[in-house]
């Protein structure tokens, strides 16, 4: 009899100063179900007892990497960090003050591999719990059924993302520093050149917008200018350029 092998999931866990919930939350991940898994800890420069702990813990399990930053380099950037590292089919996003139910990696691996393979993203709700464990509400409201109260997203989302701009508004308030901005602005200029080329309309206006609210008007049309230069078979960027120039 031929075994189906299972996909990998690489569950990257992310810790910053989680002493007091580092080890039932590694705990959640490795009592899970789902045998197919691989897991990624970076602590980020913890300056408590949170890497000693995890490095404790992790003796007893061979399949926990462990990482430990010289420096702190904040949520996103050590995210990115672990996902260098995986090698999963699948990659769950999971903070050291969390806990995973036992089941919730194979219920959606299940359902993840049942869908189209265009399908990217899944995501389930989440239960606010306190520090004794106890329930306080829902991420998704749910009835008396238990089903989620209002309608979740689903489809196409990237542009119902990206058209909030309290998106970009928080992760400036967020960034700690002009190179964190920074980053985000040769992001999104990165982004909508690939729109552009793409010939994805929607998008690349959206993006265009967001990076307006992110820096100066005077660069932004700096951006465009030489973007236009390359881009001219869009006549829509030309469009937005002129756009721009009368709002400036």
């Amino acid at each position: 009899m031929i075994t189906k092998e299972l996909p990998i999931v690489s569950i990257i866990c992310t810790c910053f100063n989680q002493e007091a919930f580092v080890l039932e939350a590694l705990q959640s991940v490795v009592d899970q179900s789902y045998q197919g898994i691989e897991i990624i800890v970076i602590d980020d420069y913890s300056t408590d007892s949170s890497y000693e702990r995890i490095q404790s813990f992790a003796k007893k399990y061979k399949i926990i990497k462990v990482v430990k930053n010289e420096m702190n380099l904040a949520l996103c950037k050590n995210f990115n960090h672990g996902l260098k590292l995986s090698s999963g089919k699948y990659v769950i996003d999971f903070s050291c003050d969390d806990v995973l139910l036992p089941d919730r990696v194979k219920e959606q691996v299940d359902f993840f591999e049942s869908l189209p393979s265009d399908i990217g993203v899944i995501f389930s709700n989440a239960e606010y719990i306190d520090e004794q464990g106890i329930n306080h509400h829902y991420f998704y409201p749910l009835d008396h059924e238990r089903l989620a109260i209002e309608k979740l997203p689903s489809g196409d989302i990237y542009n119902q993302l990206m058209s909030t701009y309290e998106i970009c508004r928080k992760i400036k308030v967020l960034n700690k520093t002009a190179e964190e901005d920074s980053a985000l602005i040769r992001r999104l200029e990165y982004e909508i050149k690939h729109a552009v080329l793409a010939n994805k309309r929607k998008e690349a206006d959206l993006l265009l917008q967001l990076l307006c609210e992110m820096q100066p008007l005077s660069l932004t049309q700096k951006f465009l200018s030489e973007l236009n230069k390359t881009s001219l078979k869009t006549g829509w960027l030309r469009d937005f350029v002129i756009k721009f120039r009368a709002k400036v």
